[in-house]
């Protein structure tokens, strides 16, 4: 905090931690690219086409894919060293490839020619050693969650451990939304009471650790195509439990 008797101090540059920082940062890069011939893809404000290369961004990571190896150089070097006519220039520091991306493996499938496949030991590893699951003799679970549905529990036992049930939900919804989409209901279903959390809640959280620990190994696999399509299979109950019928309870909403 800087102060001085008498004056306003006028901020001249964002600061890491602002509450618009993110954005400010986003305008920044999008001004730069924009100055380089890319153009936003009308699906995702993330993803950055121009004839050449594509380059998806997520916060400062990049990941940029081109037909031929020299037109990521030119690019990289234009990012770098290009300041004529007051454009944007940027500090970086270039992988060698994008193994490990935000903490993702990501490498062609070895057995389904033409694929490419994620996964998150490193993640789920991260998550049994916090919540002391990451012994050889743990029990494990065959489903990512039990069949008797989570509520608020405001009578039953308050939680017995010591670690952080909201950084635990933080990273189980990060690991399901990018390569264990299977275990995206019960964390949803337990990121529902982060600031509520009970023993029941405690124990369903585990429940998905000991799943997790017992497919470790498991990956989400694409194989693009020129079939559009989305085959999936829809729960007309899914936003809420399908046995208590609480009128009061908004945790029993129906979808």
């Amino acid at each position: 905090m800087f102060e001085q008797d008498g004056y306003i101090l006028e901020l001249k540059r964002n600061l890491h931690g602002q509450r618009d920082a993110p954005l400010k940062f986003y305008e920044h890069l999008r001004k730069g690219f924009e100055q380089r011939c890319f153009h936003i893809s009308s699906f995702d404000p993330c993803l950055f086409l121009s004839d050449t290369c594509i380059c998806l961004t997520y916060v400062d990571d990049c990941i940029i894919m081109s037909r031929k190896a020299e037109d990521i150089d030119s690019f990289i070097g234009l990012l770098k060293n290009d300041s004529s006519d007051g454009k944007e220039v940027f500090l970086l520091d270039v992988e060698d490839n994008y193994v490990g991306f935000l903490r993702i493996d990501i490498s062609e499938s070895k057995t389904i020619e033409g694929a490419i496949e994620l996964l998150q030991t490193g993640l789920i590893d991260r998550i049994l050693a916090a919540l002391n699951l990451d012994d050889d003799d743990v029990v494990i679970r065959t489903e990512p969650a039990s069949s008797i549905p989570l509520t608020k529990d405001e009578n039953g036992p308050p939680r017995k451990e010591h670690w952080s049930y909201a950084s635990i939900i933080g990273i189980l919804l990060y690991l399901a939304s990018n390569s264990r989409p299977d275990i995206t209901y019960a964390v949803n279903s337990c990121a529902r009471f982060t600031h509520c959390s009970r023993e029941c809640h405690e124990k369903a959280v585990k429940h998905i650790a000991r799943y997790l620990k017992g497919t470790r190994d498991k990956r989400l696999i694409f194989k693009p195509d020129q079939d559009l399509k989305l085959d999936l299979y829809a729960n007309a109950d899914f936003a809420g439990l399908w046995n208590p019928n609480e009128a009061h309870d908004p945790i029993s909403v129906k979808s």
